[in-house]
């Protein structure tokens, strides 16, 4: 069984291509753009903290409070004059209406929007926008058995 960050992942990914965005969903954060796949996000973790729960005091190892990042890349491409980051904030609805319908992934755990950063380039008549949404996962494992989500 996979540590629960990729269970955590590979849900998320699986309910982004499940239900309809408008964009390529890649469970990576690093990928090469090809102008034809886009738009395109990227879903990937890329911190987390960890506490002891209160729980251990009882004679038991207790278990672990986590708080993950999970990261979504949101990249489009536009031409001048059109306004890329009208398509970010579509996509950002898109995954947030995705995600708000299984708002309990795996039933145990709670992924609540946390921030956002929207940056653009420009080359030649062509503006690349990219968004990333940051939103905390909160859960729980055993200690000694991070595969195991409680």
């Amino acid at each position: 069984m996979s540590h629960a960050r990729q269970q955590i992942r590979d849900e998320i990914v699986n309910i982004l291509t499940v239900y309809p965005v408008s964009a390529t969903v890649v469970p990576s954060r690093i990928w090469i753009v090809q102008p034809a796949e886009l738009p395109m996000i990227g879903v990937y973790t890329n911190a987390e903290e960890v506490s002891l729960d209160d729980g251990a005091s009882m004679g038991g190892p207790g278990d672990l409070a986590r708080g993950l990042t999970v990261s979504f890349d949101v990249v489009v491409q536009t031409s001048t004059g059109s306004p890329g980051a009208d398509l970010l904030d579509t996509l950002a609805e898109e995954i947030e209406e995705a995600l708000g319908t299984e708002r309990q992934l795996l039933g145990v755990m709670d992924l609540l929007p946390a921030s956002m950063d929207i940056e653009q380039t420009m080359e030649g008549d062509n503006i690349t926008s990219r968004m990333t949404l940051n939103y905390l996962c909160i859960y729980r494992t055993e200690v000694g058995l991070p595969q195991v989500i409680t």
